[in-house]
């Protein structure tokens, strides 16, 4: 069935079945509204067909999925449910074929561009433009680097003075902090800002990987605690602003010789590419997802919290869906790190043990660990995903890596 009827069958059912009317009834639905003197409910069996509604689109059209909150949809579907009943046709499949067809095509037309000002609190940024990480760009704000920005989105996005109030709204609010800037193409805000949101932790999650070598890095979770987050619509040319909670972290700062060491290391492009890439292989992919749970494990203040992150970052990188993890983690671990016997039986014994004491955290309630465990499961998977990175241009998938641990297992 074509996704347009599939949406035609399942509102005709809403409405037909499901449409309670009377002030009395409609009171006590989960959803209810009234217009001009005609009351209308949408009980639990109608909000389910509604539900499925946007779970089948969202599963078929991958673009929609990407721009829009299931939320969104949901007011949209329920608006033709509403037109339908307040306005009724004389024939209503037609009626709400057309709506569906309306529907889909106003989905696939309302992406908008937006550009989200995020400040950061504790990174202090010491570069007279700053520094981009894949898709994000990193400021330290001072008076240069306000008139340049306010050069750019004036005159590039053709705001002309129009912008005046609004933009000098912003700048003064993250005026004398590191900020980041992310441009991002959506359908709507809820569904922008959490895309921004998304490229800047992980942006951030690159950095935090760089304590390995250095013993500095970027702890905890470094946006402000209660800080606005403004944006700009390109696309409207309109501002708006919210609120967001997020602990703090310890102080790190990036000057030139920083940014220079993260080059001369050889990961900073590497890395680039990776956060830029729109079609990863299955092993970037799989990187990205050990980057992002080690990142929430580096953020995490509790011992036990970080070292099940930790485990679950390993994971990612180095087990296939269904298989023995504990067993399969340790021998990988053991080949990949171990440069002969002893080290690959210490990091075989070493896994096989802190994979064990994750399990019992999780299956069991273990409420103590040593920091000693943290520490090494921490260092253990920086390690795996360094050796990955550097081993992307031999493999490409997971199946890839077995291959070769296994080559070395029988040799």
């Amino acid at each position: 069935m074509k996704l347009h009827e599939f949406i035609k069958e399942k509102l005709r059912e809403v409405i037909k079945a499901y449409c309670v009317t009377g002030f009395a009834k409609s009171r006590k639905m989960p959803y209810s509204i009234s217009e001009k003197g005609k009351f209308l409910g949408i009980g639990k069996k109608g909000l389910r067909l509604i539900y499925e509604t946007v779970d089948e689109i969202m599963k078929r059209r991958e673009a929609i999925k990407n721009n829009f909150s299931p939320e969104f949809i949901e007011n949209k579907l329920i608006n033709v449910v509403l037109l339908r009943y307040f306005h009724p046709s004389t024939n209503l499949n037609n009626a709400l074929i057309q709506d569906a067809r309306n529907l889909l095509s106003c989905l696939k037309k309302a992406e908008q561009e937006w550009v989200f000002f995020i400040p950061i609190t504790n990174l202090t940024i010491m570069l007279r433009r700053g520094f981009t990480l894949g898709k994000v760009r990193f400021y330290g704000m001072d008076k240069s680097t306000m008139e340049y920005l306010e050069s750019k989105y004036k005159m590039r996005f053709g705001f002309g003075n129009s912008l005046d109030d609004r933009y000098s709204k912003v700048m003064k609010e993250i005026n004398t902090t590191t900020f980041s800037t992310v441009k991002i193409s959506a359908g709507e805000i809820i569904k922008a800002r959490e895309m921004a949101f998304d490229k800047v932790d992980a942006a951030l999650n690159i950095l935090r990987l760089y304590d390995q070598t250095r013993r500095i890095g970027i702890y905890g979770e470094v946006f402000s605690p209660v800080r606005n987050i403004y944006h700009i619509n390109l696309t409207t040319k309109t501002r708006g602003e919210s609120i967001s909670r997020i602990d703090f972290s310890p102080p790190l700062i990036i000057d030139d010789s920083y940014l220079s060491y993260l080059w001369k290391e050889g990961y900073f492009n590497i890395f680039n590419k990776l956060l830029k890439n729109k079609t990863p292989t299955p092993l970037e992919r799989k990187i990205l997802t050990s980057i992002h749970w080690y990142g929430l494990g580096v953020k995490d203040r509790n011992k036990l919290d970080k070292l099940v992150k930790f485990t679950i970052a390993l994971e990612s990188i180095l087990l296939k869906e269904r298989e023995p993890k504990r067993y399969h983690l340790a021998e990988r671990v053991a080949f990949i790190l171990g440069k002969d016997k002893y080290g690959k039986k210490w990091f075989h014994d070493r896994v096989y043990k802190l994979y064990g004491i994750r399990s019992e955290i999780v299956h069991e309630g273990r409420k103590e660990i040593k920091e000693e465990d943290v520490y090494d499961m921490h260092r253990i998977v920086e390690s795996v995903l360094f050796f990955m990175i550097q081993k992307l241009n031999k493999f490409t998938t997971l199946d890839h890596v077995i291959e070769w641990v296994n080559a070395l297992k029988f040799s």
